[in-house]
């Protein structure tokens, strides 16, 4: 309807509407397909349209094809690189853990002055966590000269995906500095410790979480349900479950397994009596 009052009009060659068209067909069509052919019927494409086909098919899970239509745009000679089409490129290349198209993306960014933007550096930081190069993602977020809840969140998140302790220090690193947390923050925080049975630390972030109220997100109770129950503490982890206000699926199945956790171990602990005897 829109589209048809766009032709009636005569408009639907301006830049402007062409581009609002391009990104209502990506993002409210089932596939790409009607947005292919209107971004194949603009005649001079701008950053704007590039870009929004980029982010869509990322958004899509197809990283690789966004990837593919960042290379056509770079050899467009009359558009130019943003800091916005790079951070898009750069999540395209993390979401397929493309670490050396990542790295000469990120080689742009340098020679084009780009990497004093914010958006762009998290897209960075996230980029190498996905593709487990944890120690450049470390290096780049030091070299950042501003960060925000999203870049600590990201990296913090980053080193608990692979176990490490450092996304506690991190973590203690924001509350010494007085940087706020979210709920986002205290759940990668509690499954650090869950992963790393750490209940002493588990136990303090649970007091932080208290403090601030936000005992009452879901995602938040069930991360310390499995935290408690994976550092031997059934009973907390049933306080915490009965305590919840709502839950749903993931909390029941994390206090199953709560349950069969310690099943194991007392299992464990019973084979290793009886071969004392």
């Amino acid at each position: 309807m829109v589209h048809g009052l766009a032709i009636k009009c005569g408009i639907d060659g301006c830049m402007y509407v062409e581009n609002v068209l391009l990104d209502m067909y990506a993002t409210c069509s089932h596939n790409m397909n009607y947005a292919c052919m209107v971004f194949q019927g603009i005649k001079v494409k701008n950053v704007v349209g590039w870009t929004t086909m980029i982010a869509r098919f990322t958004d899509r899970g197809d990283g690789l094809t966004g990837l593919g239509i960042f290379q056509q745009m770079l050899k467009q000679e009359e558009v130019e690189l943003s800091p916005y089409s790079c951070s898009i490129a750069v999540r395209a290349c993390a979401s397929v853990k493309l670490k050396k198209f990542g790295k000469q993306i990120h080689a742009a960014v340098v020679k084009h002055g780009f990497n004093s933007s914010l958006p762009v550096g998290n897209s960075l930081v996230d980029m190498y966590c996905k593709c487990n190069c944890l120690s450049e993602a470390y290096t780049h977020f030091l070299d950042m000269r501003a960060r925000d809840l999203i870049t600590w969140n990201t990296l913090i998140a980053g080193y608990e995906r692979c176990g490490s302790l450092r996304s506690l220090h991190l973590f203690s690193q924001m509350v010494s500095q007085g940087l706020n947390q979210n709920c986002f923050t205290f759940t990668t925080a509690v499954a650090a410790c869950a992963n790393l049975a750490s209940w002493n630390c588990g136990q303090q972030i649970h007091g932080g979480i208290l403090r601030r109220g936000l005992e009452t997100n879901i995602a938040l109770a069930n991360a310390l349900i499995d935290m408690y129950a994976k550092c031997g503490n059934l009973k907390d982890s049933c306080r915490v479950f009965t305590e919840m206000p709502r839950r749903n699926l993931i909390s029941w199945t994390s206090m199953t397994n709560a349950y069969m956790v310690m099943q194991m171990k007392l299992l464990d602990c019973l084979i290793k009596w009886s071969s004392q005897v």
